[in-house]
């Protein structure tokens, strides 16, 4: 039989040389595909260290990841947010600056440890 016919009309055949080159390129690709899967592994806690999980459990675990992590810098934002102190006036003769917010952080976490009892 003569060459293959499809939608667009007659199949060219591939040269052998041009099939090898395509078939090197493909190889690379997977390769690396799956050395991106595997360092995305490593990065995942549930799936660190895992055997035998298919590239799509791998993405969809550093997906859950990812989505957590975004909650907890949104968590973050917003207590830190919170313990920013008001702005202030220093009243007439206080020559005291008002707290940085790292300072007022600092004072905040000094309260909340309990003093150690021996």
């Amino acid at each position: 039989r003569g060459a293959m016919c499809g939608p667009a009309g007659p199949r060219k055949k591939r040269d052998a040389g041009e099939k090898r080159r395509h078939n090197a390129l493909e190889r690379e690709r997977r390769e690396k595909l799956a050395e991106t899967v595997a360092e995305l592994k490593e990065m995942v806690p549930e799936v660190a260290g895992a055997e035998g999980l298919s590239k799509q459990r791998v993405v969809e675990a550093g997906m859950a990841y990812l989505r957590d992590l975004e909650g907890e810098v949104t968590r973050l934002q917003e207590e830190f947010a919170a313990a920013r102190p008001l702005p202030r006036r220093p009243k007439k003769g206080d020559a005291r600056a008002p707290p940085s917010a790292a300072q007022a952080l600092a004072q905040r976490a000094a309260r909340a440890v309990p003093a150690a009892t021996t």
